[in-house]
């Protein structure tokens, strides 16, 4: 009878850990639907620019470019 027990057991984890796959991916779909409305906002259309960047690549664009290569090249790289 323990062995049935473990085995019921086991299934009760997996069936937990299929669920939260199944959130994970929800949240992920979302995820990616808002980063799409994001970078599908054309800057200059009327848009609070107090909001933030107007895309992605103006949010990330401290990140990029020459302060990038400068330090990579003071690190001897």
């Amino acid at each position: 009878m323990a062995a049935a027990d473990d085995l019921l057991a086991i299934e009760s984890i997996f069936d937990q850990i299929g669920e939260m796959f199944d959130r994970i991916e929800a949240f992920r779909k979302q995820l990616e639907a808002r980063v799409r409305s994001t970078l599908s906002t054309p800057s200059g259309s009327g848009r609070d620019s107090s909001a933030g960047p107007a895309t992605w690549c103006d949010a990330w664009m401290p990140y990029c470019g020459t302060a990038g290569t400068t330090r990579r090249q003071s690190n001897g790289a």
